[in-house]
């Protein structure tokens, strides 16, 4: 997570999501910002919780400022209920935009548009926790790809080697 400012408002706790195609916004977030004109959505979204949501629709054209580089971005504007979620969520389209390079050992994003090139050390690298994967569950490939998927033990080396 990394700070970032929208307007007026600086938000504190915003995740990169290498994950996320979209820049999603809550729409409580929206309403705070003063934002009112969105352009509709015939699309849904898949979230990591396995739900899938229908955005409001999506805000255009938002300056997003982070350590003195700025952006214009696109938001996808959902419901969220849960005050425990995150709010606002940076997804491919801002790292892009902002050549982010997301270096987890060293806890730091770095971001570059045109010249200017910045760090910004990252807040609560394991919130909501350290994740631990329990089981994975195969998917329905072909063949050739179940044959090579089964060379593996499942910790990363190959059977037999």
């Amino acid at each position: 997570m990394i700070p970032v400012r929208i307007e007026d408002i600086t938000f504190l706790r915003v995740l990169v999501d290498t994950g996320s195609s979209v820049n999603v916004m809550s729409n409580q977030i929206r309403i705070r910002l003063g934002y009112h004109r969105m352009a509709p959505l015939t699309t849904k979204l898949a979230m990591a919780n396995n739900t899938m949501v229908w955005p409001l629709g999506v805000l255009s054209s938002v300056l997003v400022v982070v350590e003195g580089i700025h952006l214009i971005v696109s938001f996808q504007v959902i419901e969220m209920d849960d005050p425990d979620c995150t709010q606002l969520i940076l997804g491919h389209t801002w790292q892009k935009g902002a050549q982010a390079i997301i270096d987890m050992d060293e806890e730091v994003v770095h971001i570059r548009v045109g010249t200017t090139l910045t760090t910004v050390q990252m807040i609560d690298v394991t919130w909501p926790g350290t994740m631990k994967v329990q089981q994975v569950q195969p998917v329905d490939c072909s063949p050739g790809c179940r044959s090579k998927l089964s060379a593996f033990d499942g910790q990363g080396k190959t059977k037999g080697a």
